[in-house]
């Protein structure tokens, strides 16, 4: 993913953390509705709080792993 890319994803994942106590129920379905909203359509989110193991498809140049706080992305 380009840089530029990269810090508005973390930097909408911060901005969201920032709003109020995090409810990590709706914490995902906050990131992907900002990022189809910026971005398009087609985003995967998935926020995981300890360690995470995954294997999936994407796009080559649209995949971002990144954490924040507690937070995994």
């Amino acid at each position: 993913m380009k840089p530029d890319m990269v810090e508005q994803v973390v930097g909408s994942a911060r901005e969201i953390l920032s709003r109020r106590i995090v409810n990590e129920q709706i914490l995902p379905r906050e990131l992907k509705e900002e990022l189809d909203e910026k971005f398009g359509h087609n985003w995967q989110v998935v926020v995981t709080s300890g360690q995470f193991w995954a294997w999936f498809t994407h796009l080559a140049g649209y995949c971002v792993v990144f954490k924040l706080q507690r937070y995994c992305f």
